[in-house]
């Protein structure tokens, strides 16, 4: 898969560069050198966002076919569904082969979301992808006596994932959205992934 990554990569610098090429500077008739429109210039931004955005996704989506992969929390929905944005950095869920790690912690302005920390063995484990690319996962997270049901969904424009923790001991759902890395990709900033 790793090669599959790489030919991606140079896919994309063969299409920018030729992009540039073609519609950079070009010589017309008269000898005046022509730079691209403004529309030309936004439509090469689009394809190369496009372009990263399916190499994030080939990325993810390989991560989780590894289940070594780490989903750093960036905003949450307290329970009314209001968004509220997170900039603590150990609040994180991840998973390394048959183990998963649920780290969830929210200061007082997320009022009525509560925190979840649960660490131990995947159950029920499922992984689907649907015609549209949407890979969508469900598992369950068991450890003294708790039981926590995780709902991921990797949308195919990227590696932003949409995650809700169901408690099914107390009941209480939390929803959050974040990036889903490899665990290789993680930066090692004080947290531990066991």
């Amino acid at each position: 898969m790793t090669k599959v990554l790489y030919f991606i990569a140079a896919m994309i610098l063969i299409v920018l560069n030729s992009e540039i090429s073609c519609n950079g500077q070009t010589k017309e008739a008269d000898g005046n050198s022509k730079s691209p429109t403004r529309k030309e210039k936004r439509a090469m931004v689009k394809k190369a966002n496009q372009l990263v955005d399916s190499l994030f996704f080939a990325t993810a989506k390989n991560a989780i076919e590894q289940k070594k992969w780490s989903l750093e929390v960036k905003t949450l929905y307290d329970k009314n569904g209001s968004p509220v944005q997170n900039d603590d950095p150990r609040n994180i869920l991840s998973m390394r082969g048959e183990t998963a790690h649920i780290r969830l912690s929210f200061k007082q302005e997320a009022k009525g979301i509560g925190s979840v920390s649960v660490s131990g063995p995947v159950s029920d484990y499922s992984e689907n992808v649907d015609k549209k690319g949407v890979v969508t996962i469900r598992y369950l997270v068991f450890n003294k006596g708790r039981n926590e049901e995780v709902f991921l969904t990797l949308l195919g424009n990227g590696n932003l994932a949409n995650v809700e923790v169901e408690s099914s001991t107390t009941g209480k759902r939390i929803r959050f959205t974040g990036n889903l890395v490899p665990l290789e990709k993680v930066k090692n900033s004080g947290k531990k992934l066991r």
